[in-house]
């Protein structure tokens, strides 16, 4: 009879466990722009243009307002720079590919029982970037096109809207900071220090299952 009742005491357990966390797996996409905050390459000072941003995530939303996801994403700037002391000048591009662990609380928002059509999250994730540098024309110590890349630590902050168009589709808007770790490039021979810090508006869709 004890037996019985811890056998019975262990399922319980279990499928409380299971109604609590019970959810739906998803897919999401997100596309939008990104500005690189103007830095330096070594001795160069870089002006960023507004680049692109594209997004593509697998995840988990349990019953409680908790998103897990994994993200595949891709950031791409293009650049103008100078180097004052060697007075080269060229043109260029930063991109990073990342891959992120993303962890999202989806804030609810009732007025008496009544849920709004739009509702804000908030998350934050961690991961891994590769950063690419490539230059036109001529590096900024004045030898032919180079490129190179790093992979470096990152991390980001998202904040968001979200609506229901029905019970399998979702539409959001997201405003981002990101943060790679400075990458170590190389550039004609040279070691140049850099940082890569974009902030990004995002646009997307998410299908649950």
């Amino acid at each position: 009879m004890k037996r019985l009742a811890g056998w019975a005491a262990g399922w319980i357990l279990v499928f409380g466990a299971n109604a609590a966390w019970a959810g739906n797996p998803y897919v999401s996409t997100k596309l939008g722009g990104t500005a690189k905050f103007d830095n330096t390459l070594g001795a160069a000072t870089l002006q960023f243009d507004t680049g692109i941003s594209f997004l593509g995530a697998a995840g988990y939303r349990f019953d409680k307002p908790y998103r897990l996801e994994l993200e595949l994403g891709y950031n791409y700037n293009s650049f103008d720079g100078m180097n004052p002391q060697t007075s080269v000048s060229s043109t260029g591009s930063f991109s990073a590919f990342t891959t992120m662990v993303n962890a999202y609380f989806d804030v609810p928002l009732r007025i008496r029982d009544h849920k709004l059509p739009m509702a804000p999250y908030i998350g934050a994730g961690v991961g891994l970037g590769v950063v690419r540098v490539q230059t036109k024309s001529a590096n900024f110590v004045g030898n032919l096109p180079d490129s190179a890349s790093d992979v470096v630590g990152a991390w980001q902050l998202m904040l968001g809207f979200q609506t229901d168009i029905n019970p399998q589709w979702v539409l959001t808007g997201e405003f981002r900071l990101q943060y790679l770790q400075d990458p170590n490039l190389t550039l004609g021979g040279r070691d140049l220090d850099t940082s890569y810090e974009t902030q990004q508006v995002l646009f997307g869709v998410r299908y649950r299952f």
